[in-house]
């Protein structure tokens, strides 16, 4: 969404703060992943309340909810693994009906919520239980959030409440800080974690071997044009570096000195310099040179069959090989992902797009393929499940398997008549299951509530399937019969492995026996594990063994390509299962902590009882006060723990009417639509006649029940909603003159609608619209009273452009009101007029558009770790209008441009916001008071917003 702030705005100031508080409201958000009612209203809440945590989960969680719940109080009781002295009671909530592994804290309210669906991708995460994982993750964050609010931290809080405590978070602690700092807690209280996982420094390792060396501003704030590893990556080893010399309780004080804005102007840059005796960029060199330097020297004997692009990253994936051709996933940062055939000349022939998908992994089977794919829940946000995509390749044609399940994982049957999968059974239980194409029966063929099983595909000889199974924080390949027996081939160990893919008596997988990822082969007739790569770097996520070779991913500096390796069965060596210690890119710092706090975690149960859904209706967590010179007004803000339940009451007082205005806004997300509640008071004041000769006592209030029903309808590759808002205004209003015993009545009853509909393809990063789409929004009002009846319609069409990255946008709109009243008061104007015309009167008008959106440059340039911009973009427009007003016509038009650019402030990636200059040029008649024909806004897109 654009924001337009004019420069006939009256301060500076103002619009300085404005914007200020919009760029620390857009970091509070992204720890915010929680959707307003997003929860069923058939879920059945319990609680585990004690005085260090409140766990909330459904019922089927219970075990994992007393798992969670010992963690968090051994590290309390022992002080193990937190930050600081601080310590305050959190709610955390357990989800369950989510394919989306993830876990986020939050500020504002204070809380965290764990999403219980364990990845399948666990080769990227970590040989950690996910459950361990995510409590030691996000309860370090909840530690860091509470250690900050210390000095001025305290005085932020008490004045703005969470909302302002979240700013100070976003001033004080970048995100690399955040997310490093937590990855380092589960790597050093446990034998697993990230840091330990080759996968999650391999990217940094092949930037390395290339000699990319970014500057810290690029390495922080990130690129369009280049792959810079995220904040998680870069935090971790520039955290790991400081730990190499200086003790952990340092995070501590750095913690504490930035919170207490030991130096108003950077405070975490100087609280790292003071407590270390090193600046971060420096910090930030030395990790680099450290991981460089611990990149063994190897003659690597694969080949890329693919290339890197020119100011791009690529992403070949999961590669698979059938009668002579090379089938693989792809995407870039201009292309949306896609399966693609390999053609040798790099022309590779696109097969058919993918929608959100969480994993690249697919198989094939003659014409067919088949996937896994997000589907959106209707109505709750917080509701996502995984449908498998069966897409025949001849006929064009895709089929849904599986909605409303948590299918994952497909492969083909040998014979191409069944689906094999693993079922996630919405986060509760974990299985492999079978599916007829033909029939649609599906087989449960196994499931377990304390084992995961990964990447299943079917034996040669169709009676058994195999697996990859993980068990706590342990991994094994093994052997599921049809009927349920379950058999280990290999021993339980830490080793991580990727997808398997069957040839000749083999399974080819990657695994991280040492310390890198290469490609293995498990001999199934004799349960020796041979080696197949040795690159430098890692290998990942081979394909089948075809015409003597094998192709894998290998990382480089701009991407993933594909790799042929040309080898022989017999040429590959034999080699043990077990899983080396000495991993060189895990920076070790094991001598400051526990060896695994894990092993130590009690299994006491704690008392489990029901939790009260409407428990403290009324929680506010943030307050407001705000004001421009003319207008202030005071906010409360609360949000219950479920995120079902939102009060706003306000208060007002604007000084050019001397008048102050009581306000008072509900939402209730309960139920299927979204009730709401609106109450308005405007405390008598006094107006006086233009001569001044009379004066009047005006009041009013209105009450405004209404519910908004928010759709989605997410499908392929298409983004896609419908939203549906109504409300009944009931206004009272009583003027009373002033030395008369003469007063007046009136009320008046207002109907509103309004009806959004929404569906954009999928966008890869580069592009600046989407290359199709449709908005829609339409609104009506009717007065009773009067009769008024006013209509909005917008519309906005999207076309490529030119070039991949350019975007054309046409819009429509059309406006009409029968308003009889001549002085046009009290309703608002919604109809999109021209840049640098204002609202006029009028019967109907016709809006017409045109907005051409390309790139400029991407200079990932910044100065003074204060502003970094990594794009600039051009908009340029024309806006015609139409408008007739009692039988008399008037046109506007303007021509202009937006002059835009990306941009991050403090090096928080959390602050990244679109702003610039529109400037516009106004044709023909100009409107009454304005005498230049040119027109400046100031116009900035906050991504939370």
């Amino acid at each position: 969404m654009f924001f337009h702030l004019s420069f006939v705005m009256k301060t500076f100031a103002f619009r300085c703060f404005f914007v200020a508080f919009l760029i620390a409201l857009s970091s509070l958000s992204a720890f915010t992943q929680s959707s307003f009612g997003g929860y069923p209203a058939h879920i059945k809440w319990s609680q585990i309340n004690t005085p260090i945590v409140r766990v909330i989960f459904p019922d089927s969680l219970e075990d994992k909810a007393q798992r969670v719940a010992n963690i968090i109080h051994y590290m309390n009781n022992e002080n193990v693994g937190l930050l600081g002295e601080k310590r305050q009671k959190v709610d955390i909530i357990l989800r369950n009906r989510d394919v989306i592994s993830n876990g986020y804290a939050q500020i504002a309210p204070f809380k965290t919520e764990f999403f219980m669906q364990a990845p399948q991708k666990t080769f990227e995460e970590s040989a950690l239980d996910w459950t361990d994982q995510l409590a030691i993750h996000e309860y370090r964050h909840i530690n860091q959030f509470l250690n900050a609010r210390r000095g001025i931290g305290n005085l932020i809080y008490y004045l703005f409440g969470d909302y302002g405590w979240g700013a100070l978070i976003g001033l004080t602690m970048p995100a690399w800080f955040l997310e490093g700092d937590a990855t380092i807690a589960e790597t050093a209280l446990t034998t697993g974690g990230r840091g330990r996982v080759p996968s999650f420094s391999v990217e940094q390792r092949a930037q390395q071997e290339a000699g990319v060396n970014y500057s810290y501003m690029k390495a922080m704030n990130g690129s369009f044009l280049d792959f810079v590893p995220n904040h998680y990556n870069t935090g971790y080893y520039i955290l790991s570096e400081m730990r190499l010399s200086a003790d952990h309780k340092d995070f501590n004080e750095i913690n504490r000195r930035a919170s207490s804005f030991r130096g108003i102007f950077y405070p975490f840059r100087r609280a790292v310099k003071k407590v270390t005796g090193t600046k971060i960029k420096q910090h930030y060199y030395n990790g680099v040179a450290r991981m460089k330097s611990e990149i063994p020297e190897k003659e690597n004997v694969s080949e890329a069959i693919t290339s890197l692009k020119p100011n791009n990253v690529v992403q070949f994936k999961n590669p698979i090989q059938d009668q002579g051709d090379i089938f693989f996933s792809y995407a870039d940062r201009r292309k949306i992902r896609g399966l693609y055939r390999y053609v040798e000349n790099g022309d590779h022939e696109l097969i058919v797009n993918q929608g959100v998908v969480l994993d690249t992994y697919f198989d094939k089977h003659g014409k067919y393929f088949v996937w896994d794919e997000i589907q959106r829940d209707m109505r709750r946000g917080n509701q996502n499940f995984a449908n498998l995509i069966l897409y025949d390749s001849e006929e064009k044609t895709k089929r849904i398997i599986g909605r409303n399940q948590a299918y994952r994982s497909p492969s083909f049957s040998n014979d191409g008549l069944n689906l094999i999968f693993v079922n996630g059974y919405l986060g509760t239980e974990s299985g492999i299951a079978m599916y007829n194409i033909k029939s649609n029966a599906v087989l449960q063929i196994i499931k377990s509530s304390d084992r995961q099983y990964l990447y299943p595909i079917q034996s040669a000889d169709g009676r058994s399937i195999y697996t990859v199974v993980k068990k706590g924080h342990q991994y094994a390949l093994a052997q599921v019969s049809l009927q349920g027996a379950f058999t280990l081939l290999t021993e339980w160990d830490d080793v991580v492995f990727g997808p398997l893919k069957l040839s000749e008596g083999h399974l080819i997988f990657q695994a991280n026996v040492g310390s890198t990822d290469q490609i293995y082969a498990y001999e199934l007739k004799t349960g020796l594990l041979k080696q197949i790569s040795d690159d430098n770097i890692g290998m990942y996520n081979p394909s089948n063994y075809e015409e003597g070779k094998i192709i894998a991913e290998r990382p480089h500096s701009q991407g993933f390509l594909l790799h042929k390796i040309e080898t022989s069965i017999a040429d590959w060596p034999t080699v043990s299962m077990v899983r080396k210690d000495n991993v060189p890119f895990y920076l070790q710092t094991s001598h400051l902590e526990p060896v695994d706090i894990l092993t130590d975690v009690p299994s006491e149960q704690f008392s489990v009882t029901k939790y009260p859904r409407n428990w403290k209706f009324f929680r506010s967590h943030s307050w407001l006060l705000i004001g421009d010179g003319s207008e202030y007004s005071a906010t409360l803000f609360s949000d219950n723990i479920l995120n079902q339940v939102n009060i706003e009451p306000s208060y007002t007082y604007n000084a050019n009417v001397k008048g102050s205005f009581i306000n008072l806004n509900v939402n209730y997300g309960r139920y299927f639509p979204i009730y709401q509640l609106g109450y308005n008071f405007a405390l008598p004041r006094i107006v006086f006649t233009n001569d001044q000769s009379r004066s009047f006592a005006v009041s009013q209030h209105s009450l405004s029940p209404g519910m908004i029903i928010p759709l989605n309808f997410t499908s392929g590759t298409y983004l896609r909603g419908l939203r549906y808002q109504t409300s009944i205004s009931q206004t009272w209003t009583h003027v009373e003159e002033i030395g008369t015993d003469q007063f007046l009545n009136q009320q008046g009853i207002t109907w509103n609608n309004a009806m959004s509909f929404t569906t954009n393809r999928l966008r890869a990063l580069q592009n600046l619209f989407p290359r199709w789409g449709y908005n829609a929004v339409a609104r009506h009002r009717y007065r009773f009273n009067d009769n008024h009846r006013a209509l909005n319609l917008s519309n906005s069409f999207f076309v490529p452009g030119l070039l991949r990255n350019h975007g054309l946008r046409l819009g429509a709109d059309y406006a009409q009101q029968n308003e009889p009243d001549e002085t046009r008061i009290g309703l608002l104007d919604r109809f999109s007029y021209a840049p640098g015309f204002f609202s006029e009167q009028y019967d109907w008008a016709l809006g017409l558009n045109a907005t051409y959106a390309m790139p400029l440059a991407y200079p990932d340039w910044g100065f003074a770790d204060f502003i970094y911009f990594k794009r600039i973009t051009t908009k340029p427009f024309y806006h015609y209008n139409h408008l007739r007003f009692e039988n008399e016509t008037t046109e506007f038009q303007s021509i202009g441009l937006d002059l835009l650019s990306d941009v991050v402030f403090i090096n928080n990636i959390f602050s990244e916001i679109e702003v610039g200059i529109r400037l516009s040029y106004l044709v023909g008649p100009l409107p009454e008071g304005r005498t230049s024909r040119w027109f400046f806004d100031f116009v900035y897109d906050i991504p939370a917003f």
